[in-house]
This record gives C-alpha cells, structure tokens and sequence, in this order.
C-alpha cells in the first residue's frame, strides 16, 4: 500500500470522479467504479461517502431498480442515463450522504 497509495488514490479518485459527473454509465461500468471508491473507502482513502451510501448505490442501479424508480420501463441508453443521474445526485449532495 505505502508504495502503491498514489496508484490506488489516483485509480479510487478517478473512478469517483466519474461517477459523480458523468451523463452515461453502463451497468458493468458502474460495478467497477463502485468497487474502485469501495476500496478508496476501506483504505481511508475516501471519508466523506458512507460504506451503506455506496451499498444503496449498487443495488439501485440494476436495470429493474432503475425501472422502478423512474415507474416506467427503459431502454439501455436512458437506463445509462438514469444509472448517470442517481450516482450524481446520491454522491454530489452533501444531504443526501446522511
């Protein structure tokens, strides 16, 4: 970890980064990304995201959960658009963090 921290930091920064800014993430995409910021989060890395906030996060933004929370059924691009709009609002309000 000592020598690798700025590799593992930059990699959980990044992948936090996009998830709270992109417009499109693909299911597969997302498991990647949440498991990146999992692991930012039990090194220490990342402090300000609870471990159940990102738990949340992984169960929502499976295709049937998308469908239910929008109340209507999705093609693959707007399910990649809602999946983009849950991770912003979920990791970019401080609010909704609690």
């Amino acid at each position: 970890m000592n020598e690798g921290r700025d590799r593992i930091s930059d990699r959980v920064n990044r992948a936090f980064g996009v998830l709270s800014h992109a417009r499109l993430i693909s299911s597969q995409e997302a498991m990647h990304l949440l498991s990146d910021v999992r692991l930012g989060i039990d090194l220490g890395l990342i402090e300000d995201i609870p471990g159940k906030i990102l738990k949340e996060l992984m169960v929502l933004q499976r295709p049937a959960n998308l469908q239910t929370l929008t109340g209507r059924s999705l093609d693959v691009l707007e399910r990649d658009r809602e999946r983009a709009r849950l991770f912003r609002q979920r990791l970019t309000k401080p609010e909704n963090l609690e």
